[in-house]
């Protein structure tokens, strides 16, 4: 009996720690839903906000041929900010109607800007240029390199270059025994 008594006890005790004061006034009702009005007001805010960056970051494109396309908004990444010491700037080039035989790219690292020429096919280079004039060769890597220079397929040489960066060439021209090949800038995805 005396067990029964104290269950009865702690379940009443655990059954009134369970329930939840009922509100009085309904005052508390109206702001709770004032409050939760606003929280998705500003959520719904933000929302729309996050949408329209997204559709501007979308209709940007570097490459467009209309006229009156509004492509000022957002700048190429590349225009936003100076490179740091340690990041390279890297630009790739394709070549202009001919086959690919040599891949070209620039470099830009620490103010150096080297352009790199590798071979895919067995030829000679007379010599190479670029349409920036303010850029100077200053060397040769590795330095053994002398113009003309046959190449064989996977050789690889680097020209040093002064007074310009990998993104101010748009076009390289290499003096082949197939003649002049011009590689143009690939545009930036």
């Amino acid at each position: 009996m005396k067990q029964i008594f104290i269950t009865a006890v702690i379940l009443s005790i655990l059954t009134a720690c369970h329930k939840t004061p009922e509100q009085s006034s309904s005052e508390t009702t109206n702001e709770s839903t004032t409050a939760q009005y606003q929280d998705n007001s500003k959520q719904q805010l933000k929302e729309q906000e996050a949408e329209t960056a997204a559709i501007a970051h979308d209709r940007y494109d570097p490459d467009s041929i209309y006229e009156g396309a509004d492509n000022a908004e957002i700048p190429p990444p590349q225009l936003k900010r100076e490179l740091l010491p340690s990041e390279t700037l890297e630009v790739k080039f394709r070549p202009v109607d001919s086959y690919p035989n040599f891949t070209v790219v620039t470099q830009t690292t620490y103010d150096i800007t080297r352009l790199k020429v590798v071979s895919e096919i067995n030829d000679v280079i007379d010599k190479v240029e670029t349409d920036n004039q303010n850029c100077i060769v200053a060397g040769v890597e590795p330095y053994t390199v002398k113009f003309p220079t046959p190449t064989n397929y996977g050789d690889l040489f680097k020209l040093v270059l002064d007074g310009c960066r990998a993104d101010e060439i748009n076009e390289v021209y290499l003096y082949t025994t197939r003649g002049k090949i011009t590689y143009r800038a690939l545009a930036e995805d």
